[in-house]
């Protein structure tokens, strides 16, 4: 099991007001991810929070207001040599991403691999 973490600080002054957020998973041609054969969506997440001030210690009034989330992911099939893009969206607007590379799988039982250029081996 994966999770994807998500950190929103908020202006003091956007209190109380309702935040939409979505969090999608894109490919390296920044298209939607559908990783399963048998289902035509998309891998994203949204959401909506209206955070409260009124339970603030008046300390906290004086640095802006601090959300973190996690969502968990079961095992993705993505397709190992890519680089995928996560992207998160507060009320429509791109606010952060980050890109991850899958790696290719490594040999099975020590399997080594051949290259022939010049006679030459590489393990």
């Amino acid at each position: 099991m994966s999770a994807v973490a998500g950190f929103l600080r908020v202006p003091r002054e956007d209190l109380g007001a309702k935040i939409s957020f979505a969090l999608h998973l894109l490919d390296e041609e920044g298209q939607p991810v559908r990783p399963f054969a048998d289902s035509d969506g998309t891998l994203s997440f949204t959401g909506e929070i209206t955070p409260d001030a009124e339970r603030l210690e008046p300390v906290a009034t004086r640095v802006p207001f601090n959300l973190s989330f996690a969502i968990p992911i079961p095992p993705l099939p993505l397709a190992a040599g890519r680089v995928y893009e996560w992207v998160m969206e507060a009320d429509e607007t791109r606010v952060a991403s980050v890109q991850f590379a899958v790696r290719a799988e490594p040999p099975v039982n020590g399997a080594q691999a051949e290259t022939r250029q010049s006679g030459s081996r590489v393990e």
